[in-house]
């Protein structure tokens, strides 16, 4: 199947209409790592038409993927985080995801050690990438009001603010992601400044990557409906970085 162009509707409608779909879920409850990689790896892909989205959430290929949060194989737990992420862009997929213990789990993959440098080892290299598809996941969870109660309480934001310092685009992307998202709740504007996190969130307005950019300035937008004298306080970060001024 993988030999397939699975970006093509027609090939993702090929696979829904001959069952495809519900053996791909079907391997994801046995015990062999391969077959369940191999089966993410192509609902990663085709996760992305909303109407296979649909058919996944409706087959509850959702539940399995949170199970499978656990697994403590890297590159299954980075590919069911993505693929999780890519089927909650709907209201009843978020809800499921939470309802089934997802948010806490994917706020604990979030829990990498903080690594600075660009030069990673092969291991730190899948425990960024974990961090980051639990990141994209929790991306798409955050447009719910209650999925992003559920990411503080679980203890998200310490972890988000730890994220928020790392020199990979890839990473900060989906964190900031989450903070513009959930910048729209008095607990997250408060989070921000208590945190410190506006000063990472405005030098990262200097990346050269343009996507990147774009979240920071949104997320700084949102934080400027705090009372004013934080609104102060983001204005002195925002001037007193040369490069941005």
């Amino acid at each position: 199947m993988k030999d397939f162009n699975l970006a093509q509707e027609t090939c993702q409608w090929a696979i829904r209409d001959v069952g495809g779909l519900d053996v791909l879920i079907n391997l994801l409850d046995t015990e062999e790592i391969k077959c369940k990689i191999g089966s993410l790896k192509i609902l990663k892909e085709i996760s992305r038409n909303s109407q296979i989205r649909s058919a996944i959430a409706d087959l509850g290929g959702l539940q399995t993927m949170v199970k499978i949060l656990d697994s403590p194989a890297k590159d299954l737990r980075s590919l069911a985080a993505e693929t999780i992420g890519n089927v909650a862009k709907f209201r009843r997929a978020r809800r499921t995801v939470r309802q089934y213990g997802g948010i806490k789990r994917l706020v604990r993959l979030l829990d990498c050690a903080p690594i600075r440098s660009a030069n990673l080892t092969a291991d730190q290299e899948k425990d960024i990438e974990v961090a980051r598809c639990g990141a994209l996941a929790l991306w798409s969870c955050s447009k719910s009001t209650r999925n992003k109660e559920a990411i503080r309480k679980a203890g998200g934001i310490p972890l988000l603010a730890r994220l928020l310092k790392s020199p990979h685009a890839n990473m900060l992307i989906p964190v900031v992601g989450i903070l513009q998202e959930c910048a729209s709740e008095p607990t997250y504007r408060l989070a921000i400044k208590t945190e410190r996190m506006i000063e990472d969130i405005v030098k990262n307005l200097t990346s050269e990557n343009e996507e990147l950019q774009m979240h920071c300035a949104s997320a700084i937008f949102k934080a400027l409906f705090m009372p004013k004298c934080w609104c102060w306080d983001l204005s002195y970060h925002i001037a007193s970085n040369k490069s941005c001024s």
